[in-house]
């Protein structure tokens, strides 16, 4: 499948870009991808990227989220 996001990033916004979701039908699991590009427009600033993954885990009982980050990249 091909991804293909038209973002409109503005001056002191964060946008959140998703790549990827899956539900787990075991204990492990994997999203992969390959080439991501990121192309910023009329920029007179530094631009940050940062890579998260999001796991969220519902039961009957409870529901509970965790979040993992990647290094900041500026561009």
């Amino acid at each position: 499948a091909v991804l293909a996001h038209d973002v409109r990033l503005h001056t002191g916004t964060i946008t959140n870009l998703g790549l990827g979701k899956k539900e787990l039908k075991g204990r492990t699991g994997e999203i992969v991808v390959h080439d991501a590009h990121v192309k910023v427009d009329g920029c007179g600033g530094q631009v940050a990227v940062r890579f998260f993954a999001t796991a969220t885990i519902d039961t009957d009982k409870s529901d509970d989220s965790v979040n993992t980050y990647g290094d900041i990249l500026t561009i």
